[in-house]
């Protein structure tokens, strides 16, 4: 542990900022994580640091004593009982001792002010850390495509139920409502939108459905895009949005693909543990999607690299 510390300490004064990865583990308590989010923290010129899992307030700042940024990366469901839900049906796979340990982390970033990459299951977790809500189960609760079912990439503008107007490039600025409901929410299908597959089964390389980002928002400015085909490997996702939580990304059905807040943020490496607030500065915000952009990135496509540069830029 002590060379650990030293090798960090020393690529922080090199100038490569430490990124930790929460990670997961099993009921045979083996700790795991797809290299995928080390080659893509490699790749923005940052050190990755897989994170232990963490049972107490003492241990998530001891795990992030020696990192400057956290990546919560992607994994099992958030346990509904932490947004006061019961659990929907058996589609929903909740790993307890997990929860608790990226709770943890979350709450100490927090206190650190510091930066943060929520992706997929670190999405839902850090929205529910704020307060907000997730679809249990996207299949059952809004119409959206199975897993088993063909492929649902959508390579032609999505045309909305109102005058066919085309979204394709566009930002949704809600989640799709009225019709024929289900718990309160509207299946893609009763508003003319298409179904889409949130659970691919293509490589995750591979781009399965488009997402539409606010042009007013650091996504935006991060990617350069209003629209992109992004991957999908989930089930859930955010359905109320927690205090601060601000949607910048929908796909065509409106799950929210991206969202962004802005809190307390380190002052800068020169002056390590004091904090700034942020305000409404788009250049501090904390972004969290819903797809994987580490798949692409350790993939070779660089189109979502910008999300981990930004990171590590606003670690230093």
């Amino acid at each position: 542990m002590l060379f650990l510390s030293v090798m960090l300490a020393g690529c922080r004064s090199a100038g490569k900022p430490v990124v930790g990865i929460s990670s997961s583990w099993d009921d045979a308590r083996v700790v795991s994580l797809n290299d995928s989010y080390v080659a893509a923290v490699r790749a923005a010129g940052g050190i990755p640091a897989v994170l232990p899992p963490v049972r107490s307030a003492a241990e998530a700042a001891e795990a992030l004593a020696l990192a400057d940024a956290l990546i919560l990366s992607g994994g099992e469901d958030v346990d509904p009982a932490r947004y006061g839900e019961a659990v929907l049906d058996s589609t929903v796979e909740v790993n307890a001792p997990r929860d608790t340990s990226d709770f943890l982390l979350a709450a100490e970033a927090m206190r650190r002010g510091m930066p943060v990459l929520g992706i997929c299951r670190g999405s839902q977790l850090l929205n529910v850390f704020f307060g907000g809500s997730l679809y249990q189960d996207l299949p059952g609760q809004i119409g959206s495509l199975p897993e088993s079912t063909g492929s649902a990439s959508l390579s032609e503008p999505v045309r909305g139920g109102s005058g066919g107007r085309a979204v394709h490039g566009s930002f949704l600025s809600g989640p799709v409502r009225g019709g024929s409901e289900v718990d309160g929410t509207a299946t893609a299908a009763s508003q003319g939108h298409a179904a889409i597959r949130h659970r691919q089964s293509e490589s995750g390389s591979i781009g399965t459905h488009w997402i539409y980002i606010d042009a007013n928002s650091r996504l935006h400015d991060l990617l350069g895009l209003d629209s992109v085909m992004v991957n999908s490997f989930h089930h859930q996702a955010v359905k109320d949005p927690g205090t601060g939580v601000r949607v910048v990304a929908r796909s065509a059905d409106g799950v929210v693909e991206a969202w962004d807040w802005n809190g307390p943020q380190r002052a800068g490496s020169s002056k390590r543990g004091s904090l700034q607030h942020s305000g409404s500065s788009r250049r501090s915000s904390n972004i969290c999607v819903q797809f994987h952009p580490e798949i692409f990135v350790k993939s070779g496509d660089t189109t979502f690299l910008p999300l981990f540069q930004d990171l590590i830029d606003r670690a230093r």
